[in-house]
Parts: structure tokens; sequence; C-alpha cells
């Protein structure tokens, strides 16, 4: 099964200014498992543009859980999820360029 690709920051930022909702936005990021390791000036940047603050706050929740994840499969379970295909749903994780 093939997954469309995860949004690009700046599909983001044209779908806030065209007036999408946040949860819309958010839905979309959520079905594509888009990750993304903003710094915080891109954080304010992607603000100052326009992009809702439930949006940001859903980016940084969603890459911080990415690392609270990786962590646990990692240390506490390596011997049952290793790089288990079918088990474990890795991000897509999306370095702005």
């Amino acid at each position: 099964m093939e997954r469309r690709p995860p949004p690009s920051l700046e599909q983001v930022v044209e779908m806030s200014q065209a007036g999408k909702p946040a949860e819309e936005i958010i839905r979309e990021l959520q079905d594509t498992r888009a990750v993304y390791p903003l710094t915080g000036s891109q954080i304010a940047r992607l603000h100052d543009q326009g992009v809702p603050d439930t949006v940001l706050d859903y980016l940084q929740n969603a890459y911080a859980e990415s690392i609270r994840w990786e962590a646990w499969r990692r240390y506490d379970n390596s011997f049952y999820w290793y790089d288990c295909f079918y088990c474990y749903h890795r991000p897509v994780i999306v370095v702005p360029r």
C-alpha cells in the first residue's frame, strides 16, 4: 500500500493562508505521519506566515513524541521491537530546506 508524501512546510503555510481549518491541516499531517524537526526560529517564522498555533503545537508535539517512542523502542524493548516492520509505524521525518 502506497502512502501519499507528507506536505512540505511551504504547503502547510499555503493551506493556512488559504483559510483551511487547523483541524484539517493536522489531520493531513497525521494521515501522512509527517514529523518535522523544527528549530525555534522556524516555528516563529511559520507563526509569522499565518500558521495557526494549534498546528504549530501539533508539529512540535509530534516531533517530541517520535523521539520518546524511538527511545522507548530502542532501550526498553529492543529484543522484541528492533526493526519490527509490521508492528511499528515509523514516522516520516521531513527535514525543512
